[in-house]
């Protein structure tokens, strides 16, 4: 998920970089509802389509029901709904990724030996309707800098008088220097085996 966002965020200012903070916050807000009057269309296309849940669902379904068809799955107790799912061996991957996909192709294969309807197990939030909602809300123009609401609650800063130099010049800096700082001006940590130290000077 981090890596997505990341990729997203990296196209969305790709182009507006080296601008002005003013202009950089417009160009983004325009790549954001441009995004959301597609997925808006995307979404509306698939209503019309007679879709229940979005594509990337629907997709992932029908890979399930895919690998469901190579499962045999023998009931163990109808009691406590308990089975005995046996999978072939061939063309299956080792790691935990894979390990999910079995458990997800394995729920598929039971409901379709108990004539049960698998789609009510899938996450509401996976469904047409709430992804519409999501892209449904529009978006206010930004107004113009003369229409902004005025605020006069901001946080008043004052200085120490204490701490303030009447010297000319910058102040000494306080910071202690470490093996980066070394490096940057040229001065190495001594590690010739002639004449040389084993500290930082």
């Amino acid at each position: 998920m981090k890596t997505n966002f990341a990729e997203s965020w990296n196209s969305a200012i790709k182009v507006a970089r080296k601008l002005p903070i003013t202009a950089l916050v417009k160009s983004i807000f325009h790549k954001v509802v441009a995004y959301f009057d597609q997925r808006r269309l995307e979404i509306e296309n698939q209503c019309v389509d007679g879709n229940e849940f979005t594509h990337h669902a629907n997709k992932m379904l029908n890979r399930w029901k895919e690998r469901a068809s190579g499962h045999h799955v023998k009931v163990f107790d109808r009691d406590s709904w308990v089975f005995t799912v046996t999978i072939m061996k061939h063309g299956q991957k080792r790691g935990n990724e894979q390990i999910v996909r079995l458990m997800k192709g394995i729920r598929t294969s039971c409901c379709a030996n108990q004539n049960l309807e698998y789609k009510s197990l899938v996450s509401e939030w996976y469904r047409l309707d709430n992804a519409r909602k999501v892209y449904g809300s529009a978006f206010e123009p930004l107004p113009d800098q003369d229409k902004w609401p005025l605020f006069d609650r901001f946080p008043m800063v004052v200085p120490d008088i204490e701490n303030i130099s009447n010297k000319p010049g910058r102040k000494k800096e306080t910071r202690y220097n470490n093996e980066m700082d070394f490096q940057v001006s040229g001065r190495n940590k001594g590690t010739s085996s002639i004449g040389a130290s084993s500290r930082i000077p």
